[in-house]
């Protein structure tokens, strides 16, 4: 703990040193609490200090984002962190931008889904019922980002590998369907820090007054492992792919119009035919991923709904905890009160095949300029073979305190 608040207070004080008229500084002191329906038992007890520091320079800006979280339900003597989410310098030029350091990149148009959006690996540590932006992992990259009137070109060189976090064998959100990247990880194969090993991806962007057109590639490593050998306790490896894909957003009328769609070519997967061979192998198929959205308002009412559709090419039934099709649809619905103080909000995620579903309802208070309190459950249903229903019984109530400054 000493060593964690002596690291905060140097980065502080290094802060302090800039010049005050340059220098921001905004963060979060957040309090959240998790309860489980069915058990009553605490899934999160969670302290957070987030902060932000950018400094503003003509040439250039730096961004350091620390955080600082407790939450003594994690395993015994990990319930303290310390880490900093991005650290980077931007360098701003007339027609061309860099990025160098440690940043978190979001693309695509898909609201709570992760399809063109692939950049940045996820911290699943508590499935997806984080804030996304704390989902999204910070990667040591050089970004460019060069501008032609209403186009855009990014690059991306991505040094060294970061894995997708999973959550812990003491989390609720564990499942037996997960790799076990716990232990003294020896039959992780993780790919060596070095040039060879390294990622790219780039995007090209139109920004139009009639719609939005980005167009993206990469060639990179999937952020979670394959499972190959002896079944009981197989090697997790990891593997490269190239994806490419793009999205498009229009208006209709009052109705925003979003359409996303990717291509993962030789995605891996793991096959296990015992007739065959007694140990897991790995099979390469096309992944086909596809998106259509709408947004907009109706009577005071902020909506969107999405249908997003995965689809594995020359499908194998012989491949692991995989399915041939996936259709998921999403439903978020937001309306305000009280002169834009009481928030009340609505979000879910239908599976089909089996038929499964997340259901979170929401309510937030302010109860003055940065302070807000805020309660509300998640709620799985459904068939435990489902993405959602395998937490069936792993429901929870959640109340939340945050002081933004």
């Amino acid at each position: 703990m000493k060593k964690y608040l002596l690291s905060l207070l140097i980065i502080l004080a290094a802060a302090s040193l800039l010049s005050a008229q340059e220098l921001e500084i905004n963060g979060l002191l957040g309090s959240h609490q998790a309860l489980g329906v069915e058990k009553g038992d605490f899934h999160e007890l969670r302290e957070t200090l987030n902060l932000k520091l950018e400094y503003w320079g003509e040439q250039g800006n730096l961004h350091v984002s620390p955080y600082f979280n407790i939450d003594p339900l994690t395993a015994a003597g990990e319930w303290s962190e310390l880490g900093v989410r991005e650290m980077y310098i931007d360098l701003i030029g007339n027609f061309l931008d860099l990025r160098i350091g440690k940043q978190a990149v979001f693309w695509g148009q898909a609201e709570g889904a992760f399809i063109t959006d692939v950049v940045s690996p996820q911290n699943l540590s508590s499935f997806i019922l984080a804030d996304f932006e704390e989902i999204r992992i910070g990667i040591p990259a050089v970004k460019a980002t060069a501008y032609f009137g209403p186009f855009t070109v990014e690059t991306l060189w991505i040094q060294k590998f970061i894995p997708t976090i999973l959550p812990g064998t003491d989390s609720p959100w564990r499942t037996e369907l997960m790799p076990d990247l716990s232990g003294d990880l020896s039959g992780v194969i993780l790919p060596e820090a070095n040039l060879e090993n390294s990622e790219v991806f780039a995007r090209a962007s139109y920004f139009g007054s009639l719609m939005t057109v980005e167009i993206m590639g990469g060639y990179s490593w999937n952020d979670l492992p394959v499972a190959e050998g002896v079944p009981m306790n197989p090697d997790l490896v990891y593997h490269r792919s190239v994806i490419t894909g793009g999205n498009i957003s229009t208006t209709v009328g009052p109705v925003g119009v979003r359409a996303e769609g990717a291509v993962t070519l030789n995605k891996p997967y793991s096959s296990f035919q015992p007739e065959i061979s007694p140990v897991l192998v790995t099979e390469n198929h096309h992944l086909i991923q596809g998106l259509i959205g709408l947004d907009g308002t109706l009577y005071d009412f902020n909506f969107s709904v999405q249908y997003i559709l995965n689809y594995i090419n020359n499908y194998n039934p012989a491949l692991v905890n995989q399915k041939e099709i996936l259709h998921t649809a999403t439903l978020r619905i937001q309306r305000k009160f009280l002169d834009d103080r009481l928030t009340a909000s609505f979000l879910s995620y239908l599976g089909f095949d089996p038929l499964d579903s997340l259901i979170r309802p929401e309510v937030s208070f302010w109860i003055e300029d940065g302070l807000k309190v805020s309660a509300g459950a998640d709620i799985f249903l459904g068939e435990p073979e489902g993405k959602f229903g395998i937490y069936e019984g792993k429901s929870q109530i959640t109340a939340s305190l945050q002081w933004y400054f």
